[in-house]
């Protein structure tokens, strides 16, 4: 009977051990937003560490507008009418610079005292190319030349097509690929001498 109750006895330095290695930021508040202790990659995503963390509120770690968003599904969580909830939002580093979390947060309901775990991965390269992505697609679609680009495979994948319509007018861009009058070259693309 003792063997058996000991093996089912979390071992609470494994669980420190995996807080502490874990490479996703965690945060463990009280429903109050405060929080009581943070892991260290959650120390290294921001830039603080875990004394000054723990004197802060967690709306105090966003801008306005993500913190709002996040306090207020926080209060669902709070009034229990959710018990989980996702969002991507931005954080302020110590040295004053953004940057991109995807935040989880989880009601813990087994304490005495309700326990809310957050963790958070760092989405700053994810977004950075993803803006990058965008400015590149708003460069290319306002441009009064026609751009378009290929996959690996030759297939075309984007173009601008206000510039090729406006160009070539009455005909598709489609029918203009398909039958070879704009042509491939080195990955660009150019009227064929025989289109008119």
């Amino acid at each position: 009977m003792r063997a058996s109750s000991q093996a089912k006895t979390p071992d609470t330095q494994l669980f420190r051990d995996v807080f502490n290695a874990i490479p996703i930021g965690i945060a463990v508040e009280n429903l109050e937003g405060q929080p009581l202790f943070v892991n260290p990659a959650f120390c290294s995503f921001l830039g603080f560490t875990q004394e000054e963390l723990c004197t802060k509120h967690c709306v105090d770690l966003s801008p306005p507008e993500d913190a709002e968003k996040d306090w207020a599904l926080f209060q669902q969580l709070r009034a229990g009418s959710i018990n989980h909830y996702q969002l991507e939002k931005r954080y302020f580093r110590r040295d004053g610079a953004l940057v991109w979390g995807r935040l989880s947060i989880s009601l813990l309901n087994s304490h005495p005292s309700p326990l809310v775990v957050a963790m958070v991965e760092d989405i700053t390269e994810k977004k950075t190319a993803e803006e990058a992505r965008f400015r590149h697609a708003a460069i290319v679609e306002s441009s009064e030349d026609a751009i378009a680009s290929v996959n690996l495979d030759g297939l075309t994948v984007t173009w601008n097509a206000r510039p090729f319509h406006s160009r070539y007018t009455r005909t598709s861009v489609a029918h203009l690929f398909a039958t070879g009058r704009l042509c491939r070259n080195t990955g660009s693309f150019h009227e064929s001498r025989s289109f008119r």
